[in-house]
């Protein structure tokens, strides 16, 4: 099964088991969903993870509600020293 399919089956689980208009995901989802959460020498790139997720995102009318706040703000979560890389993988 395909992380589309994935994201298509959480989407109709939420939708029918809550009302959408309240609703807060959080997480550690290992995955940045725009450039300006990673920082590094590695380049930031769309991946197919990435892009189930905000699939799933504009699906279900959610945002990242920090990025919303801050848009310019460059706020990592998870920093690896030894592959001198920063990036904001947690959010809500």
């Amino acid at each position: 099964m395909n992380k589309l399919t994935l994201s298509n089956l959480l989407l109709k689980k939420i939708v029918s088991a809550t009302d959408s208009s309240n609703l807060i995901i959080a997480g550690d989802w290992n995955t940045t969903l725009e450039s300006i959460d990673k920082q590094g020498r590695l380049a930031w790139k769309e991946t197919k993870y990435r892009n189930s997720l905000v699939y799933f995102m504009k699906a279900a009318n959610l945002i990242d509600i920090y990025r919303k706040i801050h848009p310019k703000n460059k706020t990592y979560t998870y920093e690896s020293k030894s592959l001198e890389l920063k990036s904001r993988i947690d959010f809500f």
